[in-house]
């Protein structure tokens, strides 16, 4: 009838509504970022606070926190209470920095590093060009060695990814008999402090660039720092030489193809026979309809608009390994759609 509103069916209206809730979401995230760069999870680890009192230890506007504390409490990071006060929820306590499974420093750099680049990702799909570099016109490593505050954000933030994911490592692969491991981009040294620790008798190597090294060393201060050394470079031009394990953990997925063989074949001419390549990255399944995991599909466009980079599936690392002279000797299931992949020389 002539002017009468289109009124959807209850079914329309229920899915326009759940694409909405995925569309706003973004709001949490900053939500949460602009809490862990305030340092309100440590704060509130010591006993609830009302806003007013956190304002004044954090410098902020009492009334505008107050609303971020509300919204925080809407999502289940805080608690709010009949006093009027803010305490830490159980799932707030991820954002404290003092915990082993701390996510603090990832929620910073994604919500303060990566969300200028997320909104080129409309560039990036016409493109097929990383944004990062539309943005400061180099690439995000070469952004990092001139910020310092962006370097130690983005490495502790790594470590934090490493932690979660330690535990799958240690149980699937068997290190007893390694007696050195060369750990490539390894960032702070989280994941070899770790392989440190857990085999008493083994060496380690980490090797990056020099403004990622100054934090490991501080990081490896305890008995295992005398079984490791540090070597600076770029492992694009070249590696140590290794005869025992080569770690290449997140490194593949930064860089596009050409890049990634250029990386293979310089591990390539650093091995002797008897070493191994073990490859950790997210690997892709095939996508579904709805998929329960999305994190995979996330972390590949976010290598896309970042750094030009991708996450692969199966097929795609065994093409790279294959291309550059290796073999797959086996592929070990870690936490999540995380994966190692042992590669021996041909």
């Amino acid at each position: 009838m002539h002017g009468q509103k289109y009124l959807p069916d209850a079914m329309e209206a229920s899915l326009a509504e759940e694409l909405l809730d995925i569309v706003n979401s973004s709001w949490k995230s900053q939500a949460i970022c602009v809490a862990a760069r305030l340092g309100i999870a440590d704060i509130l680890n010591h006993g609830p606070q009302t806003a007013e009192t956190l304002a004044s230890k954090v410098n902020c506007h009492p009334p505008s926190l107050h609303r971020l504390l509300n919204a925080l409490a809407s999502l289940g990071v805080l608690k709010c209470n009949d006093d009027h006060t803010f305490s830490l929820s159980q799932l707030g306590q991820s954002l404290r920095s003092d915990t082993h499974y701390s996510i603090r420093s990832w929620t910073v750099w994604w919500g303060r590093y990566l969300w200028p680049v997320w909104g080129n990702l409309f560039y990036s799909i016409r493109s097929g060009r990383c944004a990062g570099k539309l943005l400061s016109r180099e690439n995000g490593f070469v952004s990092m060695e001139k910020d310092p505050d962006m370097s130690a954000t983005f490495n502790e933030a790594m470590a934090e990814l490493t932690c979660m994911l330690a535990p799958s490592i240690l149980s699937q692969y068997n290190f007893a008999e390694v007696k050195h491991v060369l750990d490539i981009g390894g960032g702070n040294g989280e994941l070899l402090a770790i392989l440190l620790q857990a085999y008493p008798e083994m060496h380690g190597t980490l090797f990056d660039q020099p403004y990622a090294l100054e934090a490991a060393r501080n990081r490896l201060t305890d008995q295992s720092s005398s079984r490791c050394s540090f070597v600076t470079g770029n492992f694009l031009e070249s590696v140590p030489e290794c005869k025992d394990r080569i770690i290449l953990k997140n490194i593949l997925h930064d860089w596009d193809d050409a890049q990634c063989a250029v990386i293979l074949n310089n591990c390539k001419r650093s091995m002797n026979r008897e070493a191994k390549l073990l490859v950790l990255e997210l690997v892709l399944e095939p996508a579904s309809d709805v998929c329960p995991d999305q994190s995979a599909f996330h972390s590949d466009l976010n290598m896309l608009v970042a750094l030009g980079g991708r996450e692969r599936n199966l097929q795609q690392f065994e093409t790279l390994l294959t291309g550059s002279g290796f073999r797959i000797e086996q592929v070990l299931l870690l936490h999540g759609n995380f994966k190692l992949i042992e590669a021996v020389l041909m």
